[in-house]
């Protein structure tokens, strides 16, 4: 016989999160001529983890949302040396649980511009302009930011390191406790390659895009990544992350960190086309918190 444990008062049965994730995407490219390349993607979510909401989020909470991200795209090369990159992106949030307290529906309309410039077979350089506005449907601010990055792209025989430098400007339509947010923002990566393995890591810093309740952050986050290829139809990787919040949008600033946790995928081409199956697990690991109030 199954002894079920008894919950106290107050609080919810974790049982009440458990969920079925529905992913779908979308991609298609054609190269219409010689120097242009158009490109169409769809990506569709229906979940709960707040991950797939915001690179950048520390968001815990398990409130049912669906997402859908559609991003044309082009790319013309005016020679071997020069290119331009647009693209559009347009994402919508809808949260199943929207009352006061829970999620927020927003849209977000976003035009990327890149400039890249081929300094030679192993060294690029490429401009990125971004300006997107985020609107929310109810409490929450809503708000435009312009981006403008500088990269720089080298390649070794076995390794491939990047370097990113930038400044990232955030207006709220109504007035938040930080008021308007200036800020550098950078990115270091590298990828290490080998016959049958690949390592990567980067680090980086930049503001949340999904600030539900006008919370907005610095976040300082370390990405780890290995993918090991077992068989031609066998590939996993297992992948985690550290990150540092630094809060915006509050009296004070407020800081906390937390190791979230490890993810194993394994891909299994079944069909001759490769389709895969894909196995995902994730395991949590310990986590801690650090906060630190200063009020000035």
């Amino acid at each position: 016989m199954t002894t079920r444990t008894r919950i106290p008062p107050g609080q919810v049965d974790a049982d009440e999160y458990d969920y079925v994730a529905h992913n779908a995407r979308f991609k298609a490219y054609t190269q219409f001529s010689p120097r242009l390349r158009l490109g169409l993607e769809n990506t569709f979510w229906k979940t709960r983890d707040q991950a797939n909401s915001d690179v950048n989020t520390n968001s815990v909470e398990r409130y049912k949302y669906a997402l859908n991200r559609l991003t044309p795209a082009l790319l013309y090369e005016f020679g071997n040396k020069f290119g331009l990159g647009l693209k559009y992106t347009n994402l919508y949030t809808d949260y199943s649980d929207d009352d006061p307290g829970e999620g927020e529906d927003s849209t977000e309309h976003r035009g990327t511009m890149t400039w890249f410039y081929n300094l030679n077979t192993r060294t690029a350089f490429d401009l990125d302009l971004q300006y997107w506005n985020r609107d929310y449907d109810r409490n929450t601010s809503d708000y435009d930011s312009t981006q403008v990055m500088v990269n720089v792209t080298h390649h070794f025989n076995h390794l491939q390191l990047k370097a990113g430098v930038g400044y990232h400007n955030r207006e709220f339509v109504r007035n938040v406790p930080s008021g308007d947010i200036d800020q550098v923002v950078w990115k270091l990566s590298g990828i290490w390659t080998m016959p049958k393995s690949s390592m990567e890591l980067s680090i980086g810093s930049n503001l949340n895009d999904s600030g539900t309740g006008n919370n907005y952050y610095n976040s300082t986050r370390v990405d780890a990544k290995f993918t090991h290829r077992f068989t031609p139809r066998i590939q996993g990787h297992v992948s985690g992350y550290f990150q540092n919040s630094d809060y915006e949008t509050m009296i004070g600033k407020m800081t906390d960190g937390m190791w979230l946790w490890a993810e194993i995928t394994a891909f299994f081409p079944i069909f001759w086309w490769g389709c895969p199956a894909v196995w995902k697990k994730e395991i949590p690991m310990s986590r801690a918190e650090i906060m630190i109030m200063n009020i000035s």
